[in-house]
């Protein structure tokens, strides 16, 4: 485990709220004027293979050192009261292909009164706010790929409007995007691609469940069940094989819960209520990059203690955050 030594320290310590045993324990309002500190020092873990070089570490944690000292300079941070605070940091190794995934968050650990010794302290646990570095999954698959987790098959993220130029999406997370070219972090999956996955799946299926009978004799009972594998794969493969052209080149659309009479459970043509099925873009990242190279950075959840880190989505120094990518 590598260690960054801290670039900001708390200038103010935390009050102690003492009170008798005898007394109510003070309102909790009190604890908001409760300057907050660093309550632990900054921890930093590395999972890469192969190992990062020694220049590829340098590079990749100077990259996170500048996420956090951008962090650590909003007001928000700045004038945290209520609140102690730490930064973890990460970095991993992903896919061939792809640039290194790093991630750098805070926690924020809200004071309380403990009775049993009679004073107010800062939590164990606290709300977490992360920015990613090459980790759109966070957005796309934050709740898991709804439509296919394998094939990250999932559907449009919500738009939640525009921070500072870049787009917004989900109105409860309120993930912040940044890429270079404003290069979406998506793509809508084509009804060939959905029905080229769906028809793969259902021959393997129809494969296995062939193979876990074969050692069963042949009876009526067998032919019943092994014909319902078949009618699935012969009702994708012919829908399929009648639509045209520019049909299969269109968005696959969910239907939304509306009745649908497709094999394939896709929106009926021109349904009015549907739902997108996207991917994540595979043109997102330029595999001719470095790997420490950083192409989309997220600035993630604020669900958990909107009040505190939406100031800090929105006062971290953008021009900083956008300076780090390559």
């Amino acid at each position: 485990m590598t260690r960054i030594a801290p670039t900001l320290t708390a200038a103010v310590a935390a009050l102690t709220i003492a009170v008798h045993a005898t007394q109510q324990p003070p309102d909790v309002s009190a604890f908001k004027s409760i300057a907050g500190k660093e309550k632990k020092a900054h921890s930093q873990t590395t999972i890469v293979s192969p190992p990062l070089t020694a220049a590829e570490s340098k590079v990749m944690l100077g990259k996170i050192q500048a996420v956090r000292q951008a962090l650590l300079a909003t007001s928000a941070m700045q004038t945290l009261h209520g609140f102690d605070w730490t930064t973890l940091g990460g970095i991993a190794g992903h896919e061939t292909g792809r640039p290194l995934t790093a991630r750098l968050g805070v926690i924020a650990y809200p004071y309380f009164f403990n009775a049993r010794l009679n004073r107010a302290e800062s939590s164990a646990e606290g709300a977490p706010f992360t920015i990613y570095l090459n980790d759109p999954d966070i957005v796309l698959g934050n709740h898991g790929y709804h439509v296919d987790e394998e094939a990250r098959f999932t559907f449009t993220p919500e738009p939640a409007g525009v921070l500072d130029g870049f787009p917004v999406y989900s109105a409860d997370d309120h993930f912040v995007v940044m890429t270079r070219d404003a290069r979406p972090i998506y793509a809508a999956v084509t009804e060939q691609q959905y029905l080229d996955l769906r028809i793969a799946q259902a021959s393997k299926s129809l494969d296995e469940f062939k193979s876990s009978l074969a050692q069963m004799p042949d009876s009526p009972a067998k032919s019943a069940a092994v014909g319902k594998f078949v009618a699935r794969l012969s009702g994708l493969e012919g829908e399929l094989a009648a639509m045209p052209d520019a049909q299969r080149r269109s968005p696959a659309l969910d239907p939304d819960g509306a009745p649908t009479k497709r094999p394939s459970m896709l929106a009926e043509v021109g349904a009015r209520k549907t739902r997108a099925i996207v991917m994540p873009n595979p043109d997102l990242f330029d595999p001719k990059k470095p790997r420490t190279s950083v192409q989309v950075i997220v600035l993630g959840s604020i669900r958990y203690q909107p009040e505190l880190f939406r100031q800090v989505q929105a006062q971290i120094d953008k021009a900083a955050l956008a300076a780090l990518l390559d």
